[in-house]
C-alpha cells in the first residue's frame, strides 16, 4: 500500500515510501528483509515511473531511513518515531539534493559547478519539496506506527504473526 503512494496522484515528494523503511526498520526482526521491503517497493515502482541517474542517492537514502529504524526498534516511542521520521526526511532531502550537484545536473541557467556554491544551489533548488517530505514523513509514520500498536493491544495474536 505503501509503494501505491508513488503511483497514484500526489504532491511532489509527498509518499509512504520513507515511513514504509522507517517501520520495516524498527518493526521486522529480520534486518537483510527491512532493508529489501522498501526497497523492492522503491524498484517496482521505478519500473512504471522510469529510472534516473540519482536513483543510487533516493536507494541510498531509504537504506539509512531503515537504518534510523534499527535505532529506534527498542525505542519506540512518540519522540523517537517523530525524531527519527524528520531526521529521515531532511537526511533524503540533502541526500538527494546533493546527489543532483554530484551528477552536474542541469538548470535553466546551466549546470551546477562542482564547487560549494553550486552544493549550496542545488541544496536550494530542493527546497520547495522539503516540507512535503517532512510532512509525508511524519504523517504516514504516524499511520504505520499508530495502526500497528492498535493491532499489537487490540488483536496482539495478529502482530505476533
Amino acid at each position: 500500500m505503501a509503494a501505491l503512494t508513488r503511483i497514484l496522484p500526489h504532491p511532489p515528494n509527498f509518499t509512504a515510501i520513507g515511513a514504509m523503511a522507517l517501520f520495516a526498520g524498527a518493526t521486522l526482526n529480520n534486518r537483510l528483509l527491512s532493508l529489501l521491503m522498501p526497497m523492492m517497493a522503491l524498484f517496482i515502482t521505478d519500473l512504471f515511473l522510469g529510472f534516473h541517474n540519482t536513483m543510487w542517492a533516493v536507494y541510498g537514502a531509504v537504506g539509512i531511513t531503515t537504518i534510523i529504524g534499527w535505532v529506534i526498534r527498542n525505542r519506540q516511542n512518540f519522540i523517537t518515531i517523530t525524531s527519527g521520521s524528520i531526521v529521515a526526511a531532511l537526511l533524503f532531502f540533502f541526500v538527494t539534493n546533493a546527489a543532483m550537484w554530484v551528477v552536474g545536473f542541469y538548470t535553466p541557467d546551466g549546470f551546477y559547478t562542482q564547487d560549494a556554491a553550486g552544493l549550496a544551489l542545488a541544496i536550494e533548488a530542493g527546497i520547495p519539496f522539503r516540507n512535503n517530505g517532512i510532512v509525508s514523513q511524519l504523517l504516514y509514520s504516524g499511520v504505520l506506527f499508530g495502526a500497528f500498536n492498535a493491532l499489537r493491544v487490540w488483536k496482539p495474536s495478529f502482530v505476533r504473526a
